[in-house]
């Protein structure tokens, strides 16, 4: 309601503007003052908002752009988790360790209205896919050991190019038919992060001869 019959009434103004609010008193014999008026200024408040790229980054080395996209501002504090903050209306930030990161910007405009918003992000390690194949020989059929040497990974997909897959760390194929395989590994952070190598030609192997003889007395 837009008029109140209380003593000491609490109104609720929903949009900026200028308003008048006027106040009359009336006595027990039904007499009644006359008004008294005050203007009632409601400024606009502020709404925090940014954009966040990414909610996680792979590498442990991360420089990040964050843009203010703020309305009803004149003014911004950032606050980040790892220490720093800053008053630029659209900062950039390193960040120079994994973990989880939060940011927090709070807007404010020339009347002291403030509005704030926390995002949180997260910044793991980037894998980087190695391996090698161990072979005895180069002939068919060949037990070969892969001698995984990636850095930073937590789960492993293997293709072995002779229709055999294994999420082994270090696996162990036979290998039955002579013939040149491409052997390809992904390895990932977490599901979170991938590195890929494909090794072209990494098993070839050739038919392995049979000895044979026959003789004559």
């Amino acid at each position: 309601s837009n008029s109140s019959t209380n003593l000491n009434p609490c109104h609720t103004f929903t949009s900026p503007g200028l308003y008048t609010v006027s106040l009359r008193a009336a006595d027990l014999q039904g007499c009644f003052s006359t008004y008294d008026t005050v203007s009632v200024v409601v400024f606009a408040e502020p709404e925090a908002d940014f954009v966040l790229p990414e909610e996680v980054y792979c590498g442990e080395q991360q420089v990040i752009d964050f843009a203010n996209t703020s309305t009803g501002a004149t003014s911004y504090n950032w606050t980040f988790s790892n220490g720093i903050s800053s008053s630029l209306t659209s900062p950039s930030v390193t960040f120079s360790e994994q973990g989880e990161y939060s940011v927090q910007l709070l807007a404010s405009n020339t009347f002291g209205c403030q509005d704030a918003l926390q995002r949180s992000f997260r910044i793991v390690p980037q894998p980087l896919a190695d391996f090698a194949p161990i072979l005895i020989d180069d002939c068919a059929p060949q037990t070969v050991v892969f001698d995984n040497a990636t850095l930073n990974a937590t789960d492993y997909f293997w293709d072995f190019g002779n229709g055999e897959i294994s999420t082994d760390a270090n696996p162990v194929i036979e290998y039955n038919e002579a013939g040149s395989y491409d052997v390809n590994l992904v390895a990932t952070y977490d599901g979170l992060c991938f590195d890929s190598l494909q090794l072209s030609g990494s098993v070839n192997l050739l038919p392995r001869p049979v000895a044979a003889f026959s003789w004559e007395l």
